[in-house]
């Protein structure tokens, strides 16, 4: 759900043009983003201030079951910035995992982890009212290297051969204090399932 001065991280991806629902969410209209935000080692300087796109975005789908949304930026974002490739194909227990996140609106950090779990609809609170409760909708990975926290939902979770983008950071409970805990990712193949895109699903 987007919020009036919600800090969050995305990902830019590429999907199908036919999957354009009419659906509407005031607050996408808002919607600006910052990009390359990054720095050359940990707790230095950024390279350069981040690029500012504004113009807002127009919402194509939204998924509660997965707590994701897909938007289209109205803005053109920097000639540097590339589409993540995706996968819908469900990751294995222990798929050796990445996710680039910006917590607290800082510099890109990164994580690693495996695929430890999977949760359906019955265990988790983020599905909503109308979600298959049976089917696997999210998978925990449990953090190898770096943490996750405040403002890095929504971070990509990329498969560490491939590349692809197979999940999406909604909440977890690894820590400092406890860093052995799990995260918790939507699974991005739902995104198909749900619009029954075809294009990409098998």
């Amino acid at each position: 759900m987007l919020r009036t001065l919600s800090r969050c991280t995305g990902v830019r991806s590429c999907w199908v043009d036919s999957l354009t629902l009419e659906l509407t969410l005031p607050e996408a209209s808002s919607v600006e983003t910052f990009w390359g935000h990054r720095a050359e080692a940990c707790g230095a300087a950024p390279v350069r201030a981040p690029e500012r796109v504004t113009g807002g975005a127009d919402l194509l789908s939204a998924h509660e079951s997965i707590d994701t949304v897909l938007l289209r930026l109205r803005g053109e974002p920097p000639q540097t910035a590339v589409f993540a490739g995706w996968s819908a194909r469900l990751p294995e227990t222990d798929t050796p995992l990445i996710s680039v996140h910006h917590p607290h609106g800082q510099t890109a950090k990164i994580a690693r982890g495996r695929v430890s779990h999977y949760w359906n609809c019955a265990d988790v609170v983020y599905c909503g009212a109308n979600a298959e409760i049976v089917a696997i909708h999210y998978f925990g990975v449990s953090c190898v290297d770096g943490l996750t926290s405040g403002g890095s939902s929504g971070a990509g979770a990329f498969r560490a051969d491939t590349g692809e983008l197979v999940g999406v950071l909604t909440g977890g409970l690894s820590s400092c204090a406890a860093p052995t805990n799990s995260d918790d990712f939507g699974w991005f193949g739902w995104v198909c399932w749900e619009t029954g895109a075809g294009v990409g699903c098998e």
